[in-house]
């Protein structure tokens, strides 16, 4: 089962209702409000999946302020002589509600710029550890101070240190969904998978090596084995072969 939440649903069914906007008429990604909302759901749905109760992302005012920020980058990024009219919208005063005795787990995200909205807010603080993978290539906050590149990390080990992944896109990148993130990590496990497939094959091909060998010294055996090949125009080489996978697989059943 993939564990998934549809924001972009929501926001569609609540554009009209919701006591704030959603997304800025002059920004690209949802309002300050709408991520607060997002990131205030990521974690009590973790919670509910997991089982685990942590630092909680809250705030207890709102203020209505003038466009500013991400709720105002694509008027700034028109370069106007004259500034647009800028939309009023919801600030809250968010901050993370942490306490010793909760439970803080280690969080990976590999997404577009939308996670920045969400990043930006403080989110990290809910966790013990959080890297984001911004389009699974450039790792932050380590890129902050040096370029890392996800090419150079160990995708097992980085797999294996984090508690919660979170895969997130927008509509427009949904086609690029987890920027080969998901292919790489099933690569990775089906590489392992397939050395262990190998490694059980070569152990049955020896244990039917060794029973065909067996029953040719059994007369009473080999002789139900000739009559059998006989009688189903086959090789006895093959019906030997057929006859002592049958009886490995009844010996795996007991």
């Amino acid at each position: 089962m993939i564990n998934y939440i549809d924001f972009n649903q929501y926001f569609i069914d609540h554009k009209n209702d919701s006591p704030y906007p959603l997304y800025p008429k002059h920004g690209i990604h949802w309002s300050t409000y709408g991520a607060c909302l997002v990131a205030d759901s990521i974690i009590q749905y973790i919670e509910e999946k997991t089982g685990y109760q942590f630092a909680h992302f809250t705030w207890d005012t709102i203020k209505i302020k003038k466009a500013a920020g991400i709720d105002y980058d694509i008027a700034d990024g028109m370069n106007l002589i004259f500034k647009l009219k800028r939309q009023k919208m919801a600030y809250p005063e968010f901050y993370i509600k942490n306490d010793s005795g909760k439970f803080k787990p280690s969080l990976l995200v590999i997404s577009d710029s939308f996670y920045w909205v969400i990043y930006g807010l403080g989110f990290a603080n809910a966790f013990s550890q959080n890297q984001f993978w911004f389009y699974n290539k450039e790792i932050y906050p380590k890129s902050m101070c040096s370029p890392t590149e996800t090419k150079n990390e160990c995708l097992r080990n980085e797999i294996a240190r984090h508690d919660v992944i979170i895969i997130m896109a927008t509509e427009a990148t949904l086609p690029s969904f987890g920027w080969g993130f998901i292919e790489e990590a099933c690569a990775v496990f089906s590489y392992d998978n397939s050395k262990n497939r190998v490694k059980e094959d070569s152990v049955l091909k020896k244990r039917v090596t060794d029973l065909v060998n067996y029953i040719k010294t059994d007369d009473k055996w080999y002789s139900l084995i000739r009559k059998k090949a006989l009688e189903k125009g086959i090789p006895i080489d093959s019906m030997l072969v057929i006859d002592a996978l049958w009886q490995l697989q009844q010996e795996a059943k007991k």
